[in-house]
């Protein structure tokens, strides 16, 4: 009975209290009217009404931010794989000298090494009977053979002819060649447009309406031959850039994705002149024409 008693009481109190406070709201803005005849539950200031508005709050952020939102832009980091192998470290000399041993105590005889044997075997049996004239015709016969199989391999190993592994764009310091520095990735950097002495990746703004895949297809396709193809490495994104703000202001600098892409068939068979805007730089190259923190951007996704 006790606690119903006072669940009223509460309840009364909370009514009365209500009842002296009349909130009203209009435009978003909310205002509170002080009803002070009406009760004791409530002894405010002497002003009459109270209202909370954004103008009253005092900040030190500047009114207005006049700059211009940049565009999205979208790079794609074009790299030529190695076209031969690389030179072998000392411990991959002694594996493949292991290898090589091993696939040899193995292998089957080849036909000169049949005949190697047959002669040794007939010699032997001709100096036990010298005068069997069907075993000399015999040992004549693949002594003839024998000889043929060997000058055939002496003439193979004469017309064979070993590639270097440099090329003439190697000599001559040629880097607007892709063909050179065969047995390492190259990358490529294209001139900026507002200052040639500048190289970054083949980049652009992103259209309306377009995703950030397809602008990047639309960046190659203007920098590739048609007739090379290019391969994604994937749908997204592998890294983003932008540059650092200054004194907590948004800077004009666009964010850019990157995009890893391959660049796939007869690289080597375009002439050199048809790069004249563009280098293949190695990846300890890139450091020496990317800026620092474009840079660092890159670095992030190369393997």
């Amino acid at each position: 009975m006790a606690a119903r008693m006072h669940q009223k009481w509460l309840y009364d109190r909370a009514l009365g209290f209500i009842k002296t406070r009349n909130y009203s709201s209009s435009c978003g803005m909310i205002s509170y009217k002080n009803c002070r005849d009406s009760g004791t539950l409530w002894s405010g200031p002497s002003t009459s009404s109270r209202s909370l508005t954004s103008a009253a709050v005092a900040t030190n952020t500047p009114a207005s931010l006049n700059y211009d939102v940049p565009r999205i832009q979208v790079a794609v980091c074009l790299q030529r794989l190695p076209i031969i192998t690389c030179e072998k470290t000392d411990l991959e000399k002694l594996y493949a000298e292991l290898q090589e041993q091993l696939e040899f105590e193995h292998s089957s005889l080849s036909d000169y090494e049949v005949y190697k044997i047959k002669m040794k075997n007939l010699r032997e049996k001709l100096k036990i009977d010298e005068d069997n004239e069907s075993l000399k015709k015999e040992v004549a016969t693949l002594d003839s053979e024998y000889q043929e199989l060997q000058d055939i391999e002496q003439q193979h190993i004469k017309d064979a002819v070993l590639g270097s592994p440099r090329t003439d764009a190697d000599d001559t310091g040629n880097k607007h060649s892709p063909n050179r520095q065969l047995d390492i990735p190259l990358f490529l950097l294209m001139q900026n447009k507002e200052d040639a002495t500048k190289w970054q990746l083949p980049q652009g703004p992103v259209e309306p309406e377009e995703t950030l895949r397809q602008a990047a297809e639309r960046m190659i396709s203007n920098h590739v031959h048609g007739e090379l193809s290019v391969q994604f490495m994937s749908n997204s994104p592998s890294g983003v850039y932008r540059r650092p703000e200054r004194d907590g202001l948004p800077t004009d600098t666009p964010k850019i994705f990157f995009y890893q892409a391959n660049v796939q068939g007869a690289i080597h068979r375009y002439p050199d002149d048809a790069w004249t805007h563009s280098i293949w730089a190695s990846k300890d190259e890139l450091e020496n024409y990317l800026p620092k923190n474009y840079f660092q951007s890159v670095l992030k996704f190369l393997l």
